[in-house]
């Protein structure tokens, strides 16, 4: 069945996708079939004043012009999407972090892992996870997305979020989130 972006049910779905994903890590949640996750998710997410970066081209132009939102640099938008496979995306983020004054007005990652890659387990603490920890397998992404967001989320509430797109498949890792690798590094 094809799922049209202009339903507002399936936009409300998706957006409670990505909310029960930012407000639960570690938990993969579903996107509808039947149309581009990425369109899905951004769709949901901006609007005309809230810009997104698409360095990669991966965003088609029905999207663009559905959201009716212009296109900005990497260190300017609200929504980045970016390889989440590669360490040179992560090398040339500069995301916003917001300020403590306004937190919220910082970068959200959507970062695309390619669909069959080998097992890369993270124990997860924080928020919206049970007290001993939770394991997500984040395969397909990059240790050093890792290694950069520890800088960025450094000084809460400043910071960023991550959203990990997988197929139709979706996961947050936002920035109240403490991240381990399985053996506690």
């Amino acid at each position: 069945m094809k799922v049209s972006m202009d339903d507002s049910h399936v936009q409300q779905q998706v957006f409670q996708v990505l909310m029960q994903a930012m407000a639960r890590p570690g938990t993969w949640g579903d996107l509808p079939v039947g149309a581009q996750p990425l369109d899905l998710v951004l769709t949901a997410l901006c609007d005309p004043a809230a810009g997104f970066a698409d360095a990669e081209n991966r965003v088609g132009e029905r999207t663009r012009l559905h959201i009716g939102t212009q296109v900005l640099s990497e260190d300017t938008a609200f929504f980045v999407v970016a390889d989440g496979s590669s360490a040179q995306a992560a090398e040339r983020q500069h995301p916003c972090l917001g300020t403590l004054e306004d937190p919220h007005l910082s970068t959200t990652f959507v970062l695309m892992l390619p669909e069959a890659t080998a097992e890369n387990v993270l124990k997860l603490q924080g928020p919206g996870i049970h007290p001993s920890g939770v394991s997500m397998d984040v395969g397909g992404l990059h240790s050093r997305w890792l290694e950069r967001r520890e800088t960025w989320v450094r000084h809460f509430p400043m910071g960023v979020d991550f959203i990990l797109l997988r197929g139709a498949r979706v996961a947050a890792l936002p920035r109240t989130t403490r991240v381990l690798t399985e053996e506690g590094i």
